[in-house]
This record gives structure tokens, C-alpha cells and sequence, in this order.
């Protein structure tokens, strides 16, 4: 499960908490169409299981791999994407290197 990339909304992270520690209970400051939204998008993602008839929620419950991931992640944090990073950084010191080369380019010049 240390693997798996799990992105959730803030919203999303309510439910499932909800979820997790008190059962079929809609958090406070959730709306009714919000954590159906959200009840979804947590069935889609396999960290829960609902039985949903039509627009109405019947049953929902953490799925196995629901309650390991929480577990493993308590705070619910989002994976940091350490590729975007790393490139960000190296795209940012070749503009630096970039600019002091031709900066020293155009001082020879002269």
C-alpha cells in the first residue's frame, strides 16, 4: 500500500475520516450533495464500500484497503510529487546559469 498514490480533496478527507471513525455519519459542514460527491469519488478510488440506490446512500463502510491506508497515513496527507519538484529546481538553476553565462558573455564584449 506504500506505493499507491492517493490524491483527496479536502472534503473527501472529512468523509473518509468520518468514515472511518464514526461510520455511515455525514460530518458536520458537509453537505448532503457534497458527501454523496464524495462518497463516490471514495468508492471509485477503493477506500470505501457503498451500496447507493439512485441519488440516496444506503450503507457505507471503509473497504480493507480504505482502512489500511488510514492506518498508514492517520493525517491523511497528500503524496508529494517529487518529479515536479526536482525539475522545477533544475529548471530554475539553468535559467540562473543561463543568465550569469550570458551576463559574463556580454561583459567580455566590451
Amino acid at each position: 500500500m506504500t506505493n499507491q498514490r492517493v490524491h483527496l480533496t479536502k472534503e473527501e478527507k472529512a468523509v473518509f475520516r468520518g468514515i472511518i471513525q464514526k461510520g455511515n455519519e455525514r460530518p458536520a459542514g458537509i453537505t448532503d450533495a457534497c458527501f454523496f460527491l464524495c462518497v463516490i469519488s471514495l468508492r471509485q478510488k477503493g477506500l470505501i464500500e457503498a451500496i447507493i440506490n439512485y441519488n440516496k446512500i444506503v450503507d457505507v463502510k471503509a473497504s480493507y484497503i480504505g482502512v489500511a491506508y488510514y492506518c498508514e497515513n492517520p493525517t491523511l496527507r497528500n503524496p508529494v510529487d517529487w518529479y515536479k519538484i526536482v525539475t522545477t529546481i533544475a529548471l530554475i538553476l539553468t535559467a540562473i546559469a543561463t543568465s550569469i553565462a550570458l551576463f559574463i558573455g556580454c561583459q567580455a564584449l566590451k
